[in-house]
């Protein structure tokens, strides 16, 4: 496993920085890097990806798409098989690649964590504020083709934390409509489908997936099994802390829940008394803690666009 900290001046500097961290580690290919247009290109022998710094409200944005294969002569969003443009139905279309919205720049820091199946990253823009972004291939559970995923971390600019879209949320429908935050769900491909997280459209009851990503958000109507583990994650009288798994469920057609897999190294808890930004040694191992946007008093009526409450996520690091 690879593991690196440090600064970036910008999104554009922290896709360079990704792009040579990405060379060092075993497995990943750069295809491109082109600072210029913003745009990187890369694999490893399960897929493709690209990613491209773009806009959102005004913010700069980094989103990212899957693809099956790099052609220098497609843009960045209309690869062979982009997740971006692919599907059955024209709502497919609004998926632009997982988003990931930042406020403002220079960041505080960066800390990139991968190995041959994925590359996680978590950037600290300042003292209190994360985002999370990331792509690879599930640990399965069962037998079937694929399993990429790409995901981020993006708040609307409406100051209701229930608006913002997290790494692998419980939303199990896939998106229609025109609400203003469709275009940043989080995306795994199984079977050549893409089956998309983190949008909210309770109107369509389609083939979608869900993860427990905003576990302690808005707690109610959290169809995820995993959920009360979560709850449950942190003792208020030892301090002990049990990771969870931020395992997936695909919502079939039949109205039936099927596990596919969990996101490698990847554990959701509650950080109630855990410091954010912290290396932390549980069971024997090293998880960089931190909290999904911004951890804040627990209580709804705080009501902030990064205001992820006590969400906490967990990075298992191996140096």
């Amino acid at each position: 496993m690879a593991y690196q900290t440090g600064n970036a001046s910008s999104v554009v500097d922290l896709l360079s920085k990704l792009a040579k961290f990405a060379q060092s580690v075993d497995g990943w290919v750069v295809d491109k890097i082109d600072t210029k247009a913003k745009e990187l290109y890369l694999h490893n022998e399960n897929c493709f990806w690209s990613l491209r710094v773009g806009s959102s409200n005004s913010l700069p944005t980094l989103y990212i798409v899957i693809n099956n294969q790099f052609n220098a002569n497609l843009s960045w969003d209309n690869q062979a098989g982009s997740s971006s443009v692919n599907g059955k139905a024209n709502f497919y279309s609004y998926y632009w690649g997982a988003g990931t919205n930042f406020h403002h720049e220079p960041f505080a820091s960066y800390t990139f964590l991968a190995t041959t199946q994925y590359i996680h990253v978590v950037v600290r823009v300042d003292s209190r504020r994360f985002r999370h972004f990331g792509f690879g291939t599930l640990k399965k559970d069962g037998i079937y083709n694929d399993g990429h995923y790409a995901y981020g971390t993006h708040s609307t600019n409406t100051n209701d934390t229930s608006n913002a879209s997290y790494p692998f949320t419980s939303d199990m429908y896939l998106f229609i409509g025109s609400r203003e935050y469709r275009s940043f769900a989080n995306v795994v491909r199984v079977n050549k489908k893409d089956y998309f997280f983190g949008v909210n459209e309770s109107g369509y009851e389609g083939i979608g997936a869900i993860g427990i990503g905003d576990a302690t958000i808005q707690r109610d109507m959290k169809p995820h099994p995993d959920m009360l583990l979560v709850e449950a994650s942190l003792s208020q009288f030892n301090n002990l802390i049990t990771l969870v798994p931020q395992s997936i469920y695909l919502h079939l057609a039949s109205e039936q829940y099927q596990r596919i897999g969990v996101v490698p190294d990847f554990y959701v808890a509650r950080i109630d008394s855990v410091v954010p930004g912290t290396i932390r040694e549980i069971n024997g191992e090293k998880y960089y803690c931190c909290a999904a946007t911004m951890f804040q008093t627990v209580t709804s009526n705080v009501q902030d666009e990064d205001n992820s409450y006590d969400l906490g996520y967990f990075y298992r690091v191996i140096e």
